[in-house]
């Protein structure tokens, strides 16, 4: 049977990520969760503590790196787990665990810029939440 729907390659009636990805870069694009030791307003108590009902006790990032490894090593252990699924993929560096746009500009750069220049990698993912995006770090993103 011919696939009805325009921009699927699997029969989903809309233009999945997962679609462009592989249409843009030629093939199959993965995550590599990441752990950036980063903390959040729930957490720290500036608004609570203790966490929030989004987060585990890993701060959602149960699957991410060890914090303890620096982000180079993170992004490669992560990758050889997946790449035993995806051997010839590309890379999206998803810094997952806890709210990861919650610290100065400054430290957001030292962080997210090295990661774009790892070989293989063709986008960023950073999970966070709408009141931790203040101007300056939405102007830097």
């Amino acid at each position: 049977m011919q696939n009805p729907f325009a921009y699927s390659d699997d029969n989903k009636r809309y233009h999945t990520l997962h679609y462009h990805l592989r249409h843009r870069y030629g093939g199959r694009v993965f995550k590599v969760p990441l752990n950036a030791g980063f903390t959040c307003p729930n957490m720290d108590g500036t608004k609570g503590v203790g966490g929030c009902t989004y987060c585990s006790s890993q701060g959602s990032g149960d699957f991410a790196g060890d914090p303890s490894h620096s982000l180079a090593r993170q992004f490669e252990e992560q990758k050889a787990i997946l790449h035993q699924k995806w051997p010839k993929a590309q890379y999206i560096p998803y810094f997952q665990a806890r709210t990861n746009t919650y610290a100065p500009v400054e430290i957001l750069r030292e962080r997210f810029e090295p990661v774009l220049k790892f070989p293989g990698v063709v986008g960023l993912a950073i999970a966070t939440r709408a009141d931790c995006l203040p101007d300056e770090v939405c102007g830097y993103l």
